[in-house]
Order: structure tokens, then sequence, then C-alpha cells
């Protein structure tokens, strides 16, 4: 089974990569596995207030890779 790996920073240059990305999964049958990725601050000495931003952050990621996966 093919995938193709799609890395995104939801730019307009990264959605147009994806649709390329899309068409030519479609054309070899292969899967396509969005991807994006953030650093965290160190999790020892977090904050509540930096680990809530954190999970607003994250949903927000979550978010926009399904909105780009409908998109697709």
């Amino acid at each position: 089974m093919k995938t193709i790996l799609v890395l995104t920073d939801f730019s307009i240059k990264a959605q147009s990569a994806a649709e390329f990305a899309m068409h030519m999964a479609l054309k070899n049958h292969a899967n396509l596995l969005l991807c994006h990725s953030i650093e965290l601050p160190g999790l020892a000495h977090k904050s509540e207030q930096l680990a809530v931003a954190d999970e607003m952050r994250r949903n927000e990621i979550i978010f926009d890779l399904l909105r780009l996966s409908k998109h697709l």
C-alpha cells in the first residue's frame, strides 16, 4: 500500500502542494496522510495558563487539518 505524506503549515502554498499530492494519490491509488507539527515548551514547569493555551492551539490545528482534508 502506498502512502503520500503531506506536510502542511496551512499556508496557500502548502494547500496547493496538498492538492497536487491528492491528485498524485488518486492517480497512483495511494493514501494521503496530512501532517502538521509544532514544538511546545517543556512540560515539566508548565503553568495552568500555558497548558490551556497549548490545548487551544492543539484543537485549532486539528480543526485546520480536518478542514483541509474535507477540502481535498
